[in-house]
């Protein structure tokens, strides 16, 4: 029996619309039950928290798209997210209807009926349930009927008649016919061990057909009697010719009933033959390459998928007379007669004209779900768009926005785009290839077989260097490409024992990524300065792990996953899922805690204090110096997150979007000024473990800095550092050959923080003995295990920061003017560098 289908799979096995007007067909009969209905607005309200929408929500779902289907002969779809249905009228990209999905049933497949009804076939959640159906009423969402139809418990593939009241069930070596509403079996028939597919009820007539092998049977509906069989068993002219002895993997039917189209083989390889149903007499049969997208009325032209183009294809003389190319990676419908083009864009369906390949006016704005977020400057953000084959730029003080694809780039995957706006590079199954904004092309180093054979291999990054280093992975070798030099390097050669794991991760020219052993979870995780040809951590994992991301400077790595090397699991024995932040510097974790199962994709801020990681319905917000999650934000599912610059605002790509900024310090509009009791109270805060505690200080003493200011003023003076000679005999006594005295200096020395910190980086190229070496280590390690009073000055000078005022900035400078090594002097500096960027 088939495993039970989640949710998200909901209508990927079928859900073919053959209405022709919904509304027009009601159904009649007493309801047994509803769809619910959806009341919500059609645009995805702007949540409590964020305070502004990138692009058009409109005709945007909740979720990102499961499964979808549409009706060539109409401008009807109709798609399904994990919870919702909706039937669109795609030429016009809108919605008609939308419902909640019904608890009760895991479907697996469905149908829009000629008599305005959908029937979803599901199963029970219960263990030994069987199959079962429901029809629904559109556009009202009115349960009509529910069957369980005998002995539909085991199946390859389930077809429903147009007027949805008979199912072709397939198994192996068996088909049946069922009569859905009374759930009455028909007729069975016995045919062959051989796995049966290209089920269809022919239009006009009393007909169903089934392939077996490489032919396809015509039976009674009434009694399952064989009217005809339709096989070509020619040999093949050459050995790479494709045969119609092939086994058939598809077949389509004319609308007015009169032929049958028979694919035989595969995408690659294959033969489609026409066969006349009255005259039983094959019409034609020719060579074919790529997947059939529609067939007009009288059989004469195929639209198809291949090689990323939508081909239209003659029968009549196997030649191809149009070809327009489409975005890479998506599977696509035809509606209107084969006019239009319809294709799932993450959120929403992308509309194009089937002649000219354009994107119809009728598109959301941006006509994808963005991933891959990245501000250009305090006003740019930029956002990748997988599907639709470019890049969004959005202008955040215009509010403007320009779609961004380089021509001759669609049916290839955009992988960077430079920071001048200008270069851009794209991969496609061989190479890599950059672009320039004209058109213009040259040609990257192929990759390898062995990636080409696994595409989530291939991964590339452009760093800010001239026009870029690029940096990808290939098997397990790490390859640098210098556009300004040509340069093609490999940094890292495997063994060739190692397999890719599909995870990669960069900042700039800082890249991470994961390599696995073949049929294992185990694995490394190695963090490399790409400019500098230079590794600088490796990691030993033993977790499966799913997300990877790279702070600033290469100095954290996080890592989310199920981490294997746990002892204890869940109720069900499953291992515990773990947020895992390491500094590369030391190797060391800073951050060591689970999550719950859902735990998703992670992004560092441009300051490294924060860190955001998705856990579930909520994006978590992590104070790396306090390890602990300062703040959550409400969102379901998460596509790709950025930091601005000055990492006071979030963008998030969300489906039904699709981004949402977030203004990370804005406090309650009602907020009342602090009095100094409350301002003393927020003081204590500050320098407290709790981390959701000590922002909500922050974000109250930035908010009215004229009552916080001078107290900050008052209390924290710049650092006048360490008596240099006292620290130089301190760290000469490490190699003492006392212990007593190895020990003191060991102790004194970790008073001083990042003064010592900074020194024992240096004495670690030049160890005297192995002792001397780890007691190094040991200090370098305390540098993220922050004091209560390293955590309040930290958070004083966020809090200088965020308020924004000639106060503030002279605050920050007065306290930028302390010892050079010293943690507070080292984070004003680093303040006053952004507050003058912006």
């Amino acid at each position: 029996m088939p495993a039970p289908i989640s949710r998200r799979d909901v209508l990927a096995a079928g859900a073919a619309l053959v209405a022709t007007d919904l509304t027009a067909l009601p159904w009649s009969g007493r309801p047994l039950g509803s769809l619910v209905p959806l009341k919500t607005p059609e645009v995805l309200p702007i949540p409590p928290g964020a305070f502004r929408r990138l692009g058009q929500g409109r005709a945007r779902m909740r979720s990102s798209i499961s499964g979808y289907r549409v009706h060539a002969g109409t401008s009807f779809a109709v798609t399904a997210t994990r919870d919702e249905i909706w039937v669109w009228d795609a030429a016009k990209a809108r919605v008609l209807s939308r419902f909640k999905f019904p608890d009760e049933i895991d479907p697996s497949g469905g149908r829009l009926t000629d008599v305005g009804t959908l029937v979803i076939l599901g199963r029970g959640s219960g263990k030994g349930e069987k199959i079962s159906f429901s029809e629904f009423a559109l556009p009202g969402g009115e349960l009509v009927a529910r069957g369980r139809p005998d002995r539909i418990d085991n199946y390859d593939e389930v077809i429903f008649s147009a007027d949805g009241k008979r199912a072709l069930v397939a198994r192996t070596g068996a088909v049946t016919l069922f009569e859905l509403r009374d759930a009455k079996k028909i007729w069975t028939v016995e045919i062959s061990n051989a796995r049966l597919c290209g089920l269809g009820f022919v239009p006009k007539t009393d007909w169903v057909t089934v392939a077996v092998g490489d032919t396809v049977k015509v039976l009674h509906a009434t009694d399952g009697r064989e009217v005809a069989t339709f096989a070509d068993h020619a040999e093949k002219k050459a050995v790479d010719a494709p045969s119609a002895s092939e086994p058939v993997m598809a077949v389509h039917l004319s609308p007015a009933g009169d032929w049958l189209l028979a694919v035989h083989g595969d995408d690659d390889t294959c033969q489609i033959a026409v066969w006349d149903l009255k005259t039983r007499k094959k019409r034609i049969a020719v060579p074919f390459r790529g997947t059939i997208v529609h067939v007009t009325a009288d059989g004469r032209t195929i639209l198809k998928l291949a090689d990323h183009k939508i081909d239209t294809f003659e029968v009549a003389s196997g030649k191809i007379t149009r070809s327009i190319p489409v975005p890479r990676g998506s599977e696509f419908g035809a509606i209107a007669d084969g006019k239009t083009l319809v294709c799932d864009s993450g959120d929403t369906l992308a509309i194009m004209d089937a002649v000219t390949g354009a994107d119809l006016p009728v598109n959301t704005d941006p006509p994808d779900l963005p991933t891959d977020l990245e501000f250009r400057g305090p006003n740019r953000l930029i956002g990748r768009l997988n599907t639709w084959g470019g890049w969004v730029d959005w202008d955040l003080k215009t509010g403007e926005s320009k779609l961004i694809r380089p021509a001759s780039t669609i049916g290839m995957v955009p992988m960077a785009i430079g920071r001048d706006g200008k270069h851009f590079i794209y991969r496609d199954d061989k190479n890599h290839h950059r672009f320039r904004a004209d058109g213009a092309r040259a040609a990257m180093t192929p990759i390898v077989k062995e990636a080409v054979e696994d595409r989530e291999a291939k991964k590339i990054f452009a760093a800010d260097h001239g026009v870029g280093i690029a940096a990808y992975v290939e098997g397990d070798q790490l390859v640098r490409h210098d556009f300004a030099t040509g340069e093609h390097r490999v940094l890292r050669r495997g063994a060739g024992q190692r397999a890719w794991g599909g995870l990669v991760a960069s900042w700039n020219q800082f890249l991470a990524f994961m390599l696995s052993e073949n049929d294992s979870d185990a694995g490394i995780l190695e963090v490399w300065d790409v400019a500098a040809g230079v590794r600088l951590r490796k990691f030993e994992r033993n977790d499966s792990s799913r997300q990877i991301a790279i702070g600033p400077g290469g100095a954290f790595v996080a890592v989310v996953g199920e981490d294997r090397g746990r002892d204890s699991g869940d109720r069900r024995g499953e291992p515990p899922n773990y947020l895992l932040v390491f500094s590369t510097l030391t190797g060391k974790p800073i951050i060591q805690s689970k999550i719950q199962k859902e735990g998703g994709a992670c992004h560092f801020s441009p300051d490294g204090r924060l860190m955001a990681c998705q856990q579930k319905n909520t994006l978590a917000i992590w104070d790396l110096h306090g390890a602990g999650v300062r703040q959550t934000l409400a969102m379901d599912e998460v596509n790709s997150v950025a930091f601005s610059p000055d990492s006071k605002t979030l963008a998030t790509s969300v489906p039904g979007a699709p981004v949402f900024l977030w203004n990370l310090h804005a406090l309650p509009g009602d907020t009342r000024p602090p009095d100094e009791a409350a301002v003393l109270r927020a003081w204590e805060a500050m320098a407290g473990n709790k981390c959701d505690e000590a922002f909500a200080a922050v974000r109250l003493l930035a908010a009215f800095p004229a009552r916080s200011l001078p107290l900050l003023k008052e209390k924290i003076s710049p650092d006048i550092g360490p008596d240099i000679a006292r620290m130089k005999a301190l760290f000469a006594d490490l190699d003492h050959d006392q212990y007593r005295r190895r020990e003191a200096a060991s102790r004194e020395l970790a008073t001083h923080g990042p003064a010592a910190q900074a020194i024992a980086r240096e004495e670690m190229r030049r160890p005297k003995s192995q002792e001397h070496l780890v007691r190094l280590e040991r200090l370098v390690e305390a540098e993220h295990q922050k004091t209560p009073a390293d955590l309040r000055a930290i958070r004083a000078v966020e809090v200088a920061e965020v308020a924004a005022t000639p106060a503030a900035d002279a605050l920050l400078a007065h306290w930028a003017t302390g010892f050079r090594g010293a943690l507070l002097t080292a984070e004003a500096k680093a303040a006053l560098v952004r507050r003058t960027s912006e």
